[in-house]
């Protein structure tokens, strides 16, 4: 049976569909990761517009107001003194918004400071009864009672891999889509003179379709120069080893005395095992 000229149109446009579908099942991931690589770079850049448009507004001294409603107040003061619009964006004195992102306040980052390395002195004593296979998901610190409403504590870089992320407090879900995650119960990425002993653990994800996270942490090489940038400052590491880990080998975590490292970790061998990198301060 002959096929006639209409069915043979059907047919090549199916096929022509089919073709641009597998087409873009190969391309997808690729072009994914392209994009995603630049999202990451770009959150990584508000995160320092944001940082170099800090807000400084005199309040009353009144520490006995919860968070919360410190914010609120320097909210309020702000905006009245014309400082910023109703959304919290930075505006000049024609009400022209001269910032993307809304701002953020110095004596919320001031406070932040100060319970950040509260949090990690704590740790010395503390950590190992506080950590376990849950605990990690949780939020070290909650970031909204600072006036910082995307959970975003600062980012992570590695020049020789072309690693650039933004860190997100608590290895769940909602982080680890994002960005590198901090593990709840490690230090935060912050170092001060009062505390020298810190261990900032940062999780991400690899082979996740579409983006890079960590996938090629397995590539950094002993000597080669991590950083992480936090609300106040850049922290320079180097790496100092890797290697690969069963899932309950948990001492890659613990804090060292005297040492102020940073772990990157990863899962390998279809999730069997962990790929970890420490670096050292």
């Amino acid at each position: 049976m002959l096929m006639t000229k209409k069915s043979f149109r059907i047919l090549m446009i199916i096929l022509i569909i089919i073709t641009l579908v597998a087409i873009g099942l190969i391309v997808y991931p690729t072009i994914s990761k392209i994009v995603t690589t630049q999202q990451a770079v770009d959150e990584t850049e508000s995160f320092d517009e944001q940082v170099q448009n800090i807000i400084d507004i005199s309040n009353d001294g009144n520490t006995e107001d919860n968070l919360s409603e410190q914010t609120s107040k320097l909210f309020e003061s702000a905006y009245n003194q014309g400082l910023i619009d109703s959304e919290g964006y930075a505006i000049n004195s024609s009400g022209v918004r001269t910032s993307d992102y809304p701002v953020y306040f110095k004596q919320n980052l001031d406070r932040l400071y100060q319970d950040s390395i509260v949090y990690n002195n704590s740790l010395i004593k503390t950590q190992q009864e506080q950590l376990n296979e849950n605990s990690y998901t949780n939020t070290a610190i909650k970031l909204s009672d600072y006036g910082i409403y995307n959970n975003q504590y600062g980012y992570v870089s590695a020049p020789s891999i072309n690693l650039q992320l933004p860190i997100y407090l608590g290895a769940n879900d909602n982080s680890m889509n994002y960005g590198a995650a901090h593990l709840c119960y490690t230090s935060l990425p912050i170092i001060d003179d009062s505390c020298n002993t810190t261990n900032t653990v940062l999780a991400a994800h690899t082979d996740y379709i579409g983006r890079v996270f960590f996938d090629n942490i397995k590539n950094l090489s002993i000597g080669d120069n991590v950083t992480v940038t936090n609300f106040w400052n850049t922290i320079h590491y180097k790496v100092i080893s890797k290697g690969v880990y069963k899932p309950n080998d948990s001492k890659a975590i613990y804090l060292s005395e005297e040492e102020n490292l940073l772990t990157l970790i990863t899962c390998t061998n279809n999730g069997a095992e962990r790929y970890i990198v420490v670096c050292k301060a």
